[in-house]
């Protein structure tokens, strides 16, 4: 498959081409900033209906367990929106003037698979995991509560290796090839 940005070539680096660079990585931002946005707006609609459903919700019949499993997802949704806010206002600001070196120093964290703010998914995935295990075992009908709670944390795990093996796969596919190039062009500024 064909890299996104290999039309760019930079060896004897004309000023066009680099221009055309910095151009298609403004549109990249871009569509990073849009599904940026739209996650922002689902979690906050998702941690509105768990506050509304699970808090201020009166029934009696809504289980301190349910209560705890809904705080659970409630704080990893908040923590979320904190994040999706974050990385927002960091797009926002991107100044695409700034020196070159600077710029693409920056724009080689931004398109890194692994960065010091992923870390703060761990709490949220933390979070979410007791939350389900909260509402799960409820529904599993084993005998031995540690049987349940196991088999809610195997199917659990299962779910976050293949959803980073797919999220590896996106940004191999996707922004790789992005980052390779800034990484080749900031090399070429050092020799």
């Amino acid at each position: 498959m064909k890299s996104p940005i290999s039309d760019f070539s930079f060896q004897g680096s004309s000023k066009r081409s680099f221009s055309d660079f910095i151009s298609f990585l403004k549109s990249e931002d871009l569509k990073s900033k849009k599904i940026i946005k739209r996650f922002y707006v689902i979690y906050v609609i998702a941690a509105i209906f768990y506050i509304l459903l699970f808090i201020v919700n009166p029934d009696p019949e809504l289980t301190f367990q349910a209560r705890i499993s809904g705080s659970c997802f409630i704080v990893a949704f908040l923590i979320y929106i904190h994040l999706f806010r974050n990385k927002y206002i960091k797009l926002k600001k991107i100044d695409y003037l700034a020196a070159s070196r600077h710029f693409l120093a920056d724009a080689k964290k931004r398109f890194s698979f692994w960065n010091k703010e992923l870390f703060w998914m761990i709490p949220t995935f933390i979070l979410i995991d007791y939350g389900a295990t909260f509402s799960l075992t409820k529904y599993i009908n084993i005998t031995n509560i540690i049987t349940e709670i196991l088999l809610i944390q195997l199917g659990y795990f299962c779910l976050i290796v293949i959803s980073f093996y797919f999220g590896r796969l996106d940004w191999k596919k996707k922004k790789m090839p992005i980052f390779n190039k800034i990484t080749n062009i900031l090399a070429e500024f050092e020799e």
